[in-house]
């Protein structure tokens, strides 16, 4: 990554309202700060869209190339700044998604009447770490569905639009999803227990 070389310790103290402030006069060494403050939180969020580490690490850069653009154009007191870049990695992520062509590989059917079945507490057994690694099991679209309904808050219709779905399609790769991690989280369960 671009900014990843070296880390600048009399900024690692600083608070983010000022870090944010210098990074919009474009100080280096605060940008450099910003990036490994934060690279450890958006990856894990990249690549929940993404096949593998090689595209994240390309998109990541992307991400901050795109924060340094724009950062400008936010108030440094912001309340929710991880919100602010997790959405831009998200859209970067979907971005890359789309100009790779990967909607052909889509599910085909539409299943408008699919409607969710209510999964009972079987997650409260995983930890959040085995919760994230049985997501990013699911293949291509379920995972990118299933993180942007339950983890980034979109609704079908618009993850059927940043998708380019029909929304039918979505509703169905989401119930399938949970299905799918349903059914590995009882297997663990299962495990464990034997």
């Amino acid at each position: 990554m671009f900014f990843l070389n070296s880390r600048c310790h009399n900024l690692s103290t600083m608070d983010l309202a000022s870090l944010i402030r210098l990074c919009q006069k474009e100080d280096r060494k605060a940008q450099e700060e910003l990036v490994l403050r934060f690279a450890p939180f958006l990856f894990p969020v990249c690549r929940s869209y993404l096949r593998d580490s090689e595209e994240v690490k390309d998109v990541l850069q992307d991400v901050f190339v795109s924060i340094f653009k724009n950062i400008h154009q936010i108030d440094p007191d912001i309340d929710n700044f991880k919100g602010w870049i997790r959405k831009i990695a998200v859209n970067q992520s979907l971005q890359v998604l789309r100009r790779m062509g990967r909607k052909n590989e889509l599910l085909t059917e539409d299943y408008a009447g699919v409607t969710p079945v209510q999964t009972p507490g079987v997650y409260s057994s995983l930890e959040h770490s085995d919760t994230f690694q049985l997501v990013m099991t699911l293949k291509y679209p379920y995972r990118q569905v299933f993180c942007l309904y339950a983890i980034d808050g979109f609704s079908h219709k618009e993850i059927a639009i940043k998708l380019d779905l029909k929304e039918g399609t979505v509703r169905s790769a989401y119930h399938r999803a949970k299905e799918k991690l349903k059914s590995m989280v009882l297997k663990k369960n299962e495990l464990q227990t034997s």
